[in-house]
């Protein structure tokens, strides 16, 4: 009971308001008054001289928050002196000369107005108050930064003891089992707390009436008495009000464990931080660890990480340049002059980036910065929207030792000699695994000479407007031997052939095979043809057309059941069409249940349309 009085004589919440006026407890009009604002800010106390305002002030916490309401006479008096003082956040002057009363208030920036009406009064404080709630404004910082890498055997003395308090007291108020007289307690003393708000009362009876543990994270996340208590009590340390919420918070845990993400969801909150809290956070930053700064870092453009952090500190300098692993140089932008400038120039451990991504650099000159793309381990290349050069190829074969990934999704120009090295270079590359590349790249006569076959397993062609022949891809395929996986994106695939001679067939250990084109252009016995005679282990295939069907010709009962007959390692298809107005709809779909039964008799599972 002792510690249940203590905490009513207490502000439970973070702001205050304070009223300074002579006349503050003498008019009836300012006592009616005083009934609204806590209707707005629970928390209120008048003043009747500058010096106990002013006394009263200076001992409040520096993690409180004051909204002072001062007449112009007074105010003249206090502002002057409590202005700068981190607790105020916010003063109105009310008076009866608001032109003489402008004058001296406009040289203090936390005066939000001057005025001589009540109601405008509360009507301010009220907006004002809305949108800090909104957007939490004037909230402090709670910052308690702990270096968790030096916690292995260290004994408690010299660990951080805020830090063991704060986790002890919350994993305990999580042991001790609820009773029926936690609720009780709390919401004895949140009446008694707002005794004289009725709006916040209408909420405590709400909660009292209403509250079930599967609410919990509505009640916290609700503009409620519930959130502002708790909060301050878990910054400041509330035992006795923390034990009383140890039923809530309880709750808490079990709904967030309930409904806990399967995967990473990053989200993002606004903080606005005090010149004190800043300061705290720069002492603070060294016990920051690398893994959290690198967290830090992927949020933030490269120039944005530099113009914050470099220089403030020699780890943090060393963070920046030592840890990168990603290259991004886009548009030679303002971030792209960043890197050539600022990072590449002075990475101290250039093995440690194994991503580099390069798009529509045309105006950068290669010759010139083509030694600062030195990336001994480099696994990831993703190139865009360039101009194919010498200086660039020559980038490419330097950093290629190690790469694993290759991405080209669109070149702008290229001759057809550089293209033909360029080629070579890609399939000769020992260690790449998977590949994207412009299907024009691929789709030109080939002679290529390679000391050995490619290691590639996933290759990707895209050219949603131009044509892939059979006899050249069958030609690129002789190069590559371990291909698992083709995916072609084109206009048409075309059995036209582009040389005089008959092509000589190859065959490749392909298990998935995915054809996205235009139009199907081509009966489909002689897809199905090319598919058995190159890829004879095939074992998922899928077909789309981005057009709709004019006819039933592929969707032949007879040439399907040939076709799966000779493919005898097939297991999946997926035939991702849909039906034109030319063709009736009940046709259409009994055809389409009668394959997909046939398939099935063969064993292999059969999916038609979008």
């Amino acid at each position: 009971m002792a510690a249940l009085a203590n905490l009513q004589e207490n502000n439970l919440e973070t702001i205050y308001v304070i009223w300074l006026d002579a006349s503050v407890n003498d008019l009836e009009e300012n006592i009616k008054a005083q009934q609204s604002i806590r209707s707005i800010i629970n928390h209120l106390i008048v003043f009747q001289t500058a010096i106990d305002c002013e006394q009263y002030i200076n001992q409040t916490s520096r993690d409180d928050r004051i909204l002072l309401i001062v007449s112009g006479r007074l105010g003249q008096e206090i502002v002057p002196r409590i202005h700068q003082c981190r607790q105020i956040f916010s003063i109105y002057v009310y008076c009866m000369n608001k032109a003489r009363n402008d004058e001296w208030a406009k040289h203090f920036q936390k005066i939000k107005g001057v005025v001589i009406d009540l109601n405008s009064l509360l009507k301010q404080i009220q907006l004002d108050q809305s949108k800090r709630i909104e957007n939490k404004v004037d909230e402090p910082l709670a910052i308690n930064i702990s270096n968790l890498n030096n916690f292995i055997d260290k004994s408690t003395k010299e660990l951080n003891g805020e830090f063991l308090h704060s986790q002890l007291l919350i994993d305990c108020l999580l042991r001790m089992k609820p009773n029926l007289t936690d609720k009780n307690e709390l919401i004895n003393l949140c009446q008694k707390f707002y005794e004289n708000n009725p709006k916040e009362l209408s909420l405590v009876r709400e909660f009292e009436q209403n509250y079930s543990s599967n609410q919990a994270v509505w009640w916290y996340t609700r503009d409620s008495f519930v959130y502002r208590l708790l909060n301050k009590a878990l910054r400041v340390q509330n035992i006795d009000l923390l034990f009383l919420f140890r039923f809530f918070i309880r709750d808490i845990e079990v709904q967030l464990k309930q409904y806990q993400c399967s995967s990473l969801v990053r989200v993002y909150r606004g903080q606005l931080m005090s010149t004190d809290e800043l300061d705290q956070l720069k002492i603070k930053i060294e016990d920051l660890s690398t893994e959290l700064w690198l967290e830090i870092f992927a949020y933030l453009k490269i120039r944005q990480q530099f113009n914050a952090f470099f220089g403030l500190n020699k780890r943090l300098n060393q963070t920046l340049l030592s840890y990168r692993t990603h290259i991004s140089w886009r548009n030679n932008d303002e971030d792209a002059q960043h890197l050539l400038a600022h990072v590449l120039p002075y990475m101290t451990h250039p093995k440690n980036v194994t991503g580099l991504r390069l798009e529509n650099t045309k105006r950068i000159d290669f010759n010139y910065y083509g030694n600062l793309f030195d990336f001994p381990r480099l696994k990831a290349l993703f190139l865009h929207r360039l101009n194919i050069t010498e200086d660039l190829h020559s980038i490419i074969q330097r950093n290629s030792t190690y790469l694993r990934y290759l991405y080209i999704s669109q070149t702008i120009s290229c001759n057809k000699l550089l293209m033909h090295k360029f080629l070579e270079t890609i399939l000769s590359l020992q260690n790449l695994q998977t590949c994207s590349l412009r299907l024009r790249l691929c789709m030109t006569p080939l002679r290529i000479k390679i000391s050995s076959k490619s290691s590639i397993k996933n290759l990707r062609l895209m050219g949603t407007s131009e044509i892939c022949t059979t006899d050249r891809l069958i030609k690129l395929l002789e190069y590559l031997p371990q291909l698992q996986s083709l995916h072609i994106i084109a206009n048409q695939f075309s059995f036209i052939s582009t040389k005089s001679t008959e092509n000589e067939i190859c065959t490749v250990a392909l298990s998935n095979f995915i054809l996205n084109i235009n139009e199907l252009t081509v009966p489909f016995i002689q897809l199905a043809d090319f598919i058995i005679s190159v890829m004879p282990f095939i074992q998922e295939l899928k077909v789309v057309c981005r057009t709709a069907m004019q006819n039933l010709n592929y969707l032949n009962i007879h040439d399907w059941i040939k076709f799966v007959k000779s493919s005898p390692n097939l297991k999946n298809v997926t035939f991702d069409v849909h039906r034109g107005n030319e063709i009736d709809e009940q046709k259409w779909n009994n055809r389409c249940q009668m394959l997909i039964k046939n398939m099935n008799l063969n064993h292999v599972t059969l999916r038609i349309g979008k």
